[in-house]
């Protein structure tokens, strides 16, 4: 009797810790996964800071207001690119200016445009792109932009109650709950919310 009360006792001791290590493990595994997620959407948002920023660059400051548009400028945008030549000794140079491709000069080789719109890990959805028109104190205009992707787009299918934590501590923080690149309300050079 007493070895089958020490068996019993031995069981529920080896339960209690692995309930323990669990209960630890948690928050650990949910951080480590929530963290690679984040990191493949960083990625992307810093992917459509440039194509904006070369659409700001060519386009007289003005930023791409939809994805339809900004991924034609990807795909079809050609950037000057200008070669000084050395000239016949005892003349000056010259200038020679050859086109090249915008998605060769700022992405890797096999870059898929159209991925631009999607975040990663959201089953389809899609950032929330927003430019707005400002006016400076001395009367001159500039564009805003900002680009978003909810922190319940790219950690679906995660434990529900470790995403509303995060999303309580972004809150309780005043951050914006997800990520981001730019702001509506004050210029910040288009600096994600991680920077």
């Amino acid at each position: 009797m007493k070895s089958l009360l020490n068996i019993v006792l031995w069981i529920c001791v080896v339960l209690l810790v692995y309930v323990c290590y669990a209960s630890i493990m948690k928050p650990i595994r949910f951080d480590a996964l929530r963290q690679q997620r984040e990191a493949a959407v960083k990625a992307r948002l810093l992917d459509i800071r440039k194509a904006q920023s070369a659409y700001h660059l060519l386009h007289d400051g003005q930023y791409a207001a939809s994805f339809d548009t900004l991924i034609q400028f990807v795909k079809t945008a050609r950037l000057p690119f200008v070669l000084e030549k050395a000239g016949v000794p005892g003349e000056s140079f010259c200038r020679d200016t050859c086109w090249v491709a915008l998605a060769d000069t700022l992405y890797p080789k096999g870059f898929q445009a159209d991925s631009l719109r999607y975040i990663p890990y959201g089953k389809g959805a899609q950032f929330e792109i927003q430019v707005c028109n400002h006016e400076d104190s001395s009367g001159k205009f500039y564009d805003l932009l900002e680009i978003k992707a909810p922190l319940d787009a790219y950690l679906e299918g995660m434990d529900s109650q470790e995403v509303a934590n995060w999303r309580a501590e972004q809150e309780r923080q005043e951050k914006y709950a997800g990520l981001k690149i730019g702001d509506l309300e004050t210029p910040n050079n288009n600096a994600g919310n991680w920077e």
